[in-house]
């Protein structure tokens, strides 16, 4: 449902245009002919027209050619998909069809190829840390809007982001190089990118082996006022893959790969406010004031965030007929560190708690994640009048959550005594989390235009979590608390498609989702678990192409019912986790293209998504029904257009430009005034424009690209921290707001062998 602050977040080409423009799913060849688009959202490979559900697919090679980078980039031309930063890369939450995050439990599941990523319980933050991949290893990403609990389990109620990664060819020998270099706004170095591919046949048509590395440097733009620290927010991103795979037989693929991805944010990117002024009597609102300079911050410490993943996988497909049979085994390792500054709250009294006098404070954290997932499927062959699939899956995660408060002096010296670190504040959390699911799916073909689908999946999770705060000034109670849950969770679909043609389709689809539930915080007096949230989706889409096949029409309305949401509720001055309301989402969405020659293509994508709260229990009765969900703006469109054009018998040149616009949202959930209460942001909407332009042959490629041509720099995320708080160290308020990243401009060169 929206993060209730940002810091408080993180303290707990050439002739073939570019498939699947715009997250549509159509590319034209030479002849203007239809080139399919193969996903595998259904847990097959099938043309993405023909699933009955909404898909949005981008290849990784349009997503380097616009210059995007991250996840929230990625989203920028996908309708109904939005992600809204907390100022440094691999942190940001994400919502689809106005489906958000109240909890650290995601809604949005993601994938790495057959493999789930991130913690599925809601002690690791795992809403807001979701993985953020660089796109030079990636063959296409896939979007999934709704529900996808059946296939994809726990935490995917409100769709789906799955990144498909390049395999290795066992045929041809391959090698990639590019290098690019760039600038930001207000910075004063340079950034740069690289990143190689090799890919090696060892046995022909039996064994291939690729390794890739790739790395990014964003220069920082901020400036610390109060400590004197410049570019404070530079960013580095890098990371190697090693992949094979193995085809001993006709009937036999086995592909194994090992990953590694880190980041390295020396600081996050906040717009800072010295004030804040009401703008509301019923809600408590209020609108920022007197703003810092254009990239100045005065804080006593930064933001910065450090986050490593690692990933072993092995996959095996065996199709000894008549059936299929595939295995996917994972482990995949996560650490994330954070620090924010905690001196305006608690800073001005530490003298009261045992210190020498009033000082600065930094809160720090640190997540930890083990996970091994196994799944087993079977599947039916495709062109059979029933198909269908069955598999188990398992999951086994150990997790750890730590957090603390180090005091210092003014003088930036650490505080000694009683209140030293650990001493003042030092809580975890390590936590176990089991789960064993079954599922299955069935299509039945009734007509050869005419067909009907269901699935089920039946889940159950334990969850084990020992809790131990250290006995302090700021905490007197201690203790290892062991908190204990188990649920199980049934989610469904089913699904008709019509073909009118083999152009047009139609389809209705119905299908549930959950996320999990969990322990408490360990409080007396309050529930000591929370229930999974739970939601339904109606959904009515038609899928076309037209015009000789020069043109797609795709669109889709639903209907979302949200019940049991998770919900921050209060009783006798405690906060604690409850299912809490009812909320409904419903909307359009929109996708299209049209290429007139097969030289140029259009593209056109829209959606409309009104989502708000119906109900609240008591406890959270502060919580405001009627308004918007955070981060959900109602109306977003984007339109595109790309060209490209021979210039010599080898070369060609592509110029291709964005407009995107997103209406004014919410940036956190509307409450009513109270002593407990948080006050929100609406912000005003926003207009972006892209620019990027190449010159290719069937080797080398210049390119160049322009990400927010105006440098437009409106609000994506923020947070006013409690009822508008004056810093004791540094006398500004924190009213925080994360913002556009500034205009960019990149050139660079990328050369296949």
């Amino acid at each position: 449902m929206g993060n209730r602050s940002i810091s408080s977040a993180a303290a707990l080409s050439g002739g073939v245009l570019a498939a699947t423009l715009l997250g549509s799913s159509v590319a034209w060849s030479d002849d203007t002919s239809l080139v399919e688009i193969v996903v595998t959202a259904n847990k097959r490979e099938e043309n993405v027209q023909n699933v009955a559900s909404s898909v949005s697919v981008e290849t990784g090679e349009k997503l380097i050619e616009r210059g995007q980078t991250g996840l929230a980039d990625y989203a920028a031309y996908m309708p109904g998909f939005n992600v809204s930063s907390q100022g440094t890369p691999g942190q940001s939450s994400v919502e689809l069809r106005g489906i958000s995050t109240g909890t650290s439990t995601s809604a949005i599941g993601t994938y790495l190829d057959d493999v789930p990523m991130g913690a599925t319980s809601g002690w690791v933050n795992a809403a807001t840390t979701l993985l953020d991949m660089l796109p030079y290893d990636l063959e296409r990403l896939e979007v999934l809007r709704g529900p996808q609990g059946t296939l994809y389990g726990a935490g995917s109620m409100g769709g789906l982001i799955k990144y498909v990664l390049k395999a290795p060819s066992t045929t041809n020998l391959e090698a990639t190089v590019g290098a690019e270099t760039n600038h930001i706004d207000g910075t004063g170095s340079a950034g740069y990118a690289a990143q190689a591919r090799v890919n090696i046949p060892i046995i022909d048509h039996a064994l291939g082996v690729s390794v890739s590395v790739f790395g990014r440097r964003e220069p920082g733009f901020m400036q610390n006022d109060f400590n004197g620290e410049r570019d404070t927010n530079e960013s580095k991103m890098y990371g190697a893959r090693v992949a094979a795979l193995w085809t001993p037989t006709d009937t036999l693929s086995v592909k194994l790969q090992a990953l590694t991805q880190n980041i390295e944010a020396g600081d996050a990117a906040l717009r800072q406010f010295a004030g804040s002024v009401s703008v509301s009597g019923s809600a408590l609102v209020v609108a920022p004031t007197d703003p810092l300079p254009k990239y100045h911050e005065s804080i006593a410490f930064g933001a910065p965030y450090d986050q490593r993943i690692d990933l072993y996988q092995a996959t095996v497909d065996w199709n000894p007929g008549p059936v299929s049979v595939v295995s996917a085994t994972s482990y995949s390792s996560q650490r994330s560190y954070y620090q924010v500054d905690g001196s305006y709250a608690l800073g001005p009294y530490l003298g009261l708690f045992g210190g020498p006098g009033p000082g600065l404070l930094a809160y720090e954290g640190f997540f930890g994640l083990d996970k091994f997932t196994q799944e087993f499927r079977v599947l039916s062959p495709q062109d059979s009048a029933i198909e269908w699939l069955a598999g188990v899956f398992v999951t086994h995660e150990n997790s750890t959550n730590t957090q603390g408060y180090a005091p210092y002096n003014l003088n930036y010296t650490p505080m000694t005594g009683a209140i030293a670190f650990p001493n003042f504040f030092y809580a975890t959390l390590p936590e176990q989390y089991d789960e064993y699911a079954g599922f299955a799916d069935i299509t039945w073909h009734v007509t050869d235009a005419f067909s009907l689908g269901a699935g089920g999946r039946y889940a159950h999770n334990d969850q084990n979590d020992n809790w131990f705060v250290q006995p302090g000034p700021l905490v007197n109670e201690t203790g290892d608390v062991h908190l204990a849950s188990h649920e199980g969770v049934f989610t469904w679909m089913a699904d008709a498609r019509y073909q009118f043609s083999k152009d047009l389709m139609t389809y209705f689809r119905v299908a549930t989702g959950y996320r999990p539930g969990g322990p408490n915080s360990p409080i007396a007096g309050i529930p000591q678990t929370v229930g999974a949230d739970k939601l339904i989706n109606y959904e009515l889409g038609v899928k076309s192409q037209f015009l000789d096949h020069k043109a797609t029409i795709n669109a889709a309305i639903y209907r979302i019912d949200w019940h049991d949401i998770q919900l921050i509720a209060t009783k006798n001055s405690l906060s604690f986790f409850a299912n809490g309301g009812k909320s409904v989402s419903q909307g359009l969405e929109l996708q299209t293209t049209y290429s007139p020659i097969s030289a140029l293509t259009f593209g056109f994508n829209a959606a409309y998504t009104d989502a708000h709260l119906t109900s609240v229990i008591p406890e959270s009765n502060y919580l405001l029904t009627g308004y918007q969900l955070p981060n959900v703006p109602k109306q977003s469109y984007s339109l595109t257009a790309d060209y490209t054009v021979p210039i010599t018998s080898a070369w060609k040149a592509h110029v291709g430009g964005g407009y995107r616009y997103l209406s004014p949202q919410w940036l956190a959930l509307v409450e009513s005034p109270g002593p407990s209460s948080t006050p929100t942001v609406r912000a005003p909407g926003y207009s972006v424009f892209d620019l990027n332009v190449s010159l290719r042959n069937d080797h080398l490629t210049f390119k160049a690209y322009v990400r927010n041509v105006a440098n437009n720099d409106a609000a994506v995320n923020g947070s006013v921290q409690g009822l508008v708080t004056t810093s004791g160290a540094t006398g500004n308020q924190q009213v925080l707001e994360a913002f556009l990243p500034p205009r960019t401009i990149g050139v660079g060169v990328d050369y296949n062998f």
